[in-house]
């Protein structure tokens, strides 16, 4: 028994480690002296993965929109996540934590679905890329964190609007005459309208005038008004003929004129006017006037 510990003792000069173990597993062995130790649980390990983040307003007021994936790779316990930050620049963060600890079970992933972050701050400008930190602890309660970076996704530029100038000549559609003084109105697809009048020559020009489609309505003095429907896709030539305006319809018939007498249903001309006229022949078939008209009675 003496050797033995000596052993154990000149080992243990040149290993510590070594001696450390053989310590161990004389405490840790069969014997009726002791009692076994439970192993210890390692600790809960999360990685991000799918960190993805866009620019979805600009302005005084900057919206971003972002997601992730959570992930607990140590396998052996949960972890309960209670704090996701957002680094958007020097000194400025964003808060993001949940109001209950999200659970993710061992080995298993948790997306974090949409989150949306509203930043106000004149500081912080619009960033290119935002840090994330998410912090856990597992089930017994030893804590943990972890960071992941993702640039900004951008939002595409707004297209750039053309505008085009939609020129061309009014005229008389019966004698294709020019017709000076015509006004045209143009308007657009953002519902702006420009109206100009036509030169001696009949000629218009417009512009600018944004892309698509254009209402084109022309007014001239005697000559019935029209609407056109244009789409502009270049600078674009349209000429337009007007119709005359309809002439007046004609003045009625005079009404001062003045019975004379009648024709009787016999043929025989009366000159009589009133009630007795053509009592002896048959009775009236017209009353006679004095602008050579015959009226049934």
């Amino acid at each position: 028994m003496m050797t033995t510990l000596a052993r154990a003792t000149r080992f243990a000069t040149r290993s510590s480690f070594a001696c450390v173990l053989l310590l161990c597993t004389a405490s840790c062995g069969s014997g009726t002296s002791g009692s076994p130790i439970a192993p210890t649980a390692a600790p809960a390990a999360v990685t991000i993965s799918n960190f993805e983040i866009a620019l979805t307003g600009a302005g005084s007021s900057r919206s971003y929109r972002t997601s992730f994936t959570m992930t607990e790779t140590g396998g052996r316990t949960a972890a309960s996540v209670n704090l996701i930050r957002f680094g958007l620049a020097a000194n400025i963060s964003a808060n993001a934590d949940p109001t209950s600890p999200i659970r993710i079970a061992p080995g298993a992933s948790v997306s974090s679905g949409v989150i949306t972050i509203n930043d106000t701050t004149s500081a912080a400008g619009t960033v290119t890329a935002v840090t994330l930190t998410v912090g856990w602890s597992d089930e017994s309660g030893r804590p943990g964190s972890v960071s992941s970076a993702a640039n900004v996704s951008q939002p595409p530029p707004e297209p750039v609007a053309r505008t085009f100038t939609l020129a061309g000549v009014i005229g008389d559609a019966s004698t294709l005459r020019a017709l000076r003084s015509a006004a045209v109105t143009a308007r657009d697809s953002t519902n702006q309208s420009r109206t100009v009048t036509t030169d001696g020559n009949g000629y218009y020009s417009i512009a600018p005038l944004r892309e698509g489609a254009v209402s084109l309505t022309i007014t001239a003095s005697g000559y019935q008004s029209t609407t056109r429907s244009v789409t502009l896709s270049s600078d674009t030539s349209y000429e337009v003929l007007l119709l005359p305006s309809a002439a007046p319809p004609p003045p009625p018939p005079p009404t001062n004129r003045t019975r004379i007498g009648a024709i009787c249903n016999d043929g025989w001309l009366s000159d009589a006017t009133g009630q007795g006229a053509c009592s002896s022949h048959n009775g009236v078939r017209c009353w006679r006037y004095s602008d050579g008209t015959c009226t049934n009675p």
